[in-house]
């Protein structure tokens, strides 16, 4: 998946939703895709979406980039499908509830596994971004939960900093 998963990349980039598949009998190409902000329900500070994947595809997975600003962080979530974030800028915190936290930074790849509780956020001194894979073999490709809170995030950076 993760080998798919870079190839999408290196080949769509950030321009085109679909490419144009020669054998195929229906395909289509989206240029210029559109970056959403991530809802103030899901993330403490500034981020952005923008879906990499078409709904149409027949594949089960779903790609997306996301970007998070300095100090951001998205709420605690699960994937029921699981998930590989494959980090492309920046660095940030990665933890999974129950474990401590772990410092990332371009050019990491965490999968997670169906269902783990997990968030994902900025340093305070550099924006993340990353590549999120995810499977749509569930209704949901994200369950949100409850905010992490402001003495979570601070742990993080606490325990970063002294390692």
């Amino acid at each position: 998946m993760l080998v798919i998963s870079l190839g999408l990349v290196a080949v769509v980039g950030f321009t085109t939703r679909q490419l144009a598949c020669k054998k195929c009998t229906k395909s289509s190409i989206e240029a210029g895709l559109q970056q959403e902000q991530i809802g103030s329900d899901k993330i403490i500070g500034l981020g952005l979406l923008q879906v990499l994947t078409a709904d149409t595809l027949t594949s089960d997975l779903h790609v997306a980039n996301i970007q998070l600003e300095e100090g951001s962080y998205l709420h605690w979530q699960t994937m029921p499908g699981g998930r590989v974030i494959i980090v492309t800028e920046g660095e940030g915190f990665y933890q999974s509830k129950g474990k401590d936290v772990v410092r990332i930074k371009k050019g990491d790849t965490i999968e997670t596994f169906p269902g783990l509780y997990h968030w994902v956020g900025a340093t305070p001194e550099s924006g993340l971004e990353f590549i999120s894979v995810t499977s749509k073999k569930s209704d949901a490709l994200i369950k949100w939960h409850e905010t992490v809170t402001e003495k979570e995030y601070r742990a993080a950076i606490d325990l970063a900093e002294a390692s």
